[in-house]
């Protein structure tokens, strides 16, 4: 007579049981103290260690420690590409050119920062620098400004060693104002250009003469704190 098979379940070993838990148990998570630190090297190797020891000896920033900087630390620098190129006798502007003027760029918390009018040094330490022979505020043509930049997380409005450290922030229609004497003049922002220091040419037009426009360009350094390029940010006079 035919039987019907048995079927009989199989048990999983105990050893396989105890061999899939341990597959199984959950990942231990990095504690919130260990990846603020790696963040923190991560930062450190980027923004200083590999600028530094990518940038050629003769372009790097001389740093001395002293009582009067920030931070302790500062950075003994010129603009040397922006020697005079043209025959204006720095220091002999009319009498009714102020010999300051302001900026303000409400975007990087600046405020009525000073500005030197054809301005006698190379290192803006104590106000941002307008070069020598570039347009005057309002005028055609492009008026030409630099200043210092540092790492980001020591940038100060307030401080002239640190004012341009967040630059590379405008964006196209950012608003930058200027007040010279008793005139105001608003231009916002149409781009931005990183270019080698002997490229740079402060007296060069934005734009051709005969469209009788007026500019205004930024410059500072870059990477921030590393003198390797220069950041020039461009804006178009509209009031």
């Amino acid at each position: 007579m035919f039987k019907p098979y048995k079927y009989v379940k199989e048990e999983t070993p105990k050893a396989e049981k105890d061999s899939e838990i341990v597959i199984r148990l959950p990942k231990p998570k990095l504690p919130i103290s260990t990846l603020l630190v790696i963040s923190g090297l991560f930062l450190l190797t980027n923004q200083i260690l590999l600028p530094w020891l990518t940038t050629p000896p003769a372009q790097k920033p001389l740093l001395r420690p002293t009582a009067e900087t920030t931070l302790g630390v500062k950075v003994e620098f010129e603009f040397t590409e922006l020697e005079r190129e043209s025959s204006v006798a720095v220091g002999s502007e009319p009498k009714d050119i102020p010999k300051i003027f302001y900026v303000t760029i409400p975007k990087l918390g600046i405020e009525k920062a000073k500005v030197e009018t054809n301005s006698e040094s190379l290192s803006p330490d104590e106000h941002l620098g307008h070069y020598a022979g570039s347009a005057l505020p309002g005028e055609v043509g492009n008026t030409f400004i630099y200043g210092h930049s540092v790492l980001p997380m020591f940038f100060s409005p307030e401080d002239y060693r640190t004012i341009f450290s967040t630059l590379d922030k405008l964006e196209e229609g950012d608003e930058v104002v200027v007040e010279f004497g008793e005139k105001y003049f608003r231009y916002l922002v149409e781009k931005s250009v990183v270019l080698n220091p002997k490229d740079v040419r402060p007296l060069e037009s934005v734009t051709p003469q005969f469209l009788r426009h007026s500019y205004l360009t930024l410059m500072t350094c870059v990477p921030p704190g590393i003198r390797t390029k220069r950041l020039l940010v461009q804006a178009k006079l509209v009031l």
